[in-house]
């Protein structure tokens, strides 16, 4: 038997889905494909990637708030959060996206495929590191949205 993969979600790639590419008025199949995942226990979300869809005004929020069994406590993933930071302190600086560090650590510590619409650097510079490139570093797998889709099978 195969295993299920398990997604972790960075705000961005539910952003570009549900304000841009595919909201949920003209892609309804899509989300219910979504919902579908969740009720797998296949969607992973941490609570900083909510606040960070809530303080941008996503209407992906909505979504995301109707499925709280996909939230997970920052609280859980502490450990994993102080290895992510400890090699990649840039990614909890001012103006960066509150909610990458853990995006990564939540996918760590339950060993899920990072969703994420952020392109790598293609450098091991730790300056201005982005989410692939940490997934990179440690070992996790990482794709974007379209990805998902593919991976999935799903055919619109």
């Amino acid at each position: 038997m195969s295993r299920r993969v398990r997604y972790s979600f960075d705000s961005s790639s539910l952003i570009a889905g549900a304000d841009k590419w595919l909201p949920v008025e003209h892609f309804p199949s899509f989300w219910e494909r979504m919902d579908a995942l969740v009720a797998e226990d296949r969607v992973l979300i941490s609570d900083e990637v909510v606040a960070e869809l809530t303080r941008q005004g996503s209407s992906a929020r909505a979504w995301c708030n109707r499925h709280p069994s996909t939230h997970v406590s920052i609280d859980e993933i502490q450990a994993e959060a102080r290895q992510v930071v400890a090699q990649f302190g840039e990614l909890t600086k001012p103006g960066r996206g509150r909610a990458d560090g853990w995006v990564v650590a939540l996918a760590m510590k339950r060993k899920a495929t990072v969703v994420t619409d952020e392109k790598p650097t293609g450098s091991k510079a730790r300056k201005r590191p982005k989410i692939p490139d940490v997934c990179h570093e440690f070992g996790i797998p990482v794709i974007p949205m379209n990805r998902l889709v593919r991976d999935e099978g799903w055919v619109f």
